[in-house]
């Protein structure tokens, strides 16, 4: 075992102080990914006026309309994703002359998780979709879907403006990774760690693993279902995960912005 002098594993520390700063340094509501934003307590309101990345939308298709849920039984028939997402998008981009944020350099992308049968549900959501042409056309704005999602090799079915959110355990072909907006996968496959002290070695071994993997394809990365706590938010940008899901916009807009002070 070889021992450094004290003074050089003061520098190797700093060094590492620096390199995370350096790493987390970019990160800001665009990487802000408000998981099931309807629950929020002005829905699409308090997450876009935030200027976050993504927003999240939970849909079942009742008839022809796509009602927003978490649940079935929570349906109801005036919480559309017309109504709560789609007209008031559609506005915010004719105030803003045809971009989705004010500024050039803002994005956001329209996560809409499907919760009934794939094929006939995402062809409601297209036709749809395409009554707000200008929305559409928005600059910086990006329609994912997950959930439900029909199979890759009918992808090419939807029109171009439909991306999907793909899985690191799946094979896609180039076309299908073309059409893939990002990559995602549950928090609890890789560690059950609660955001409280340390992660474990091993599990952060998988975690940087899958992220490299989906890294080199330059694709951009989120888990769900990981912890929604300071230390988890710390961790997650400290090993370069592009989004970050959390039920509480505000805190982690908050956190975001006193960390980069």
């Amino acid at each position: 075992m070889i021992l450094l002098p004290q003074r050089f594993v003061f520098i190797l520390l700093l060094i590492g102080i620096h390199l995370s700063i350096q790493a987390q340094a970019h990160y800001a509501p665009k990487n802000v990914f408000s998981h099931n934003d309807y629950a929020q307590t002005k829905p699409f309101y308090d997450a876009y006026r935030q200027r976050v990345g993504y927003i999240e939308v939970d849909v079942f298709l009742q008839g022809q309309d796509l009602l927003v849920a978490h649940q079935a039984n929570e349906l109801m028939a005036d919480r559309t994703i017309e109504s709560m997402y789609l007209m008031p998008l559609q506005l915010e981009v004719t105030t803003h002359k045809g971009r989705i944020y004010p500024r050039r350099s803002q994005h956001l992308g329209l996560s809409i998780d499907i919760k009934t049968e794939g094929m006939s549900t995402l062809s409601r959501i297209v036709n749809v979709l395409e009554k707000y042409p200008d929305l559409l056309h928005a600059r910086g704005f990006t329609i994912l879907v997950s959930g439900n999602v029909p199979d890759p090799g009918q992808w090419a079915l939807f029109p171009e403006f439909i991306h999907f959110d793909g899985r690191p355990d799946t094979e896609y072909t180039p076309a299908q990774w073309q059409r893939i907006g990002m990559v995602s996968n549950d928090f609890k496959k890789y560690s059950r760690w609660d955001g409280q002290g340390a992660i474990s070695v091993a599990d952060d071994e998988m975690i940087k693993s899958v992220l490299t993997q989906i890294h080199v394809r330059k694709k951009k990365f989120r888990f769900w279902a990981s912890p929604d706590t300071p230390g988890a938010w710390h961790y997650l940008q400290s090993r370069g995960v592009d989004i970050i899901g959390t039920d509480t916009v505000q805190e982690l807009i908050h956190y975001l912005k006193t960390y980069q002070k």
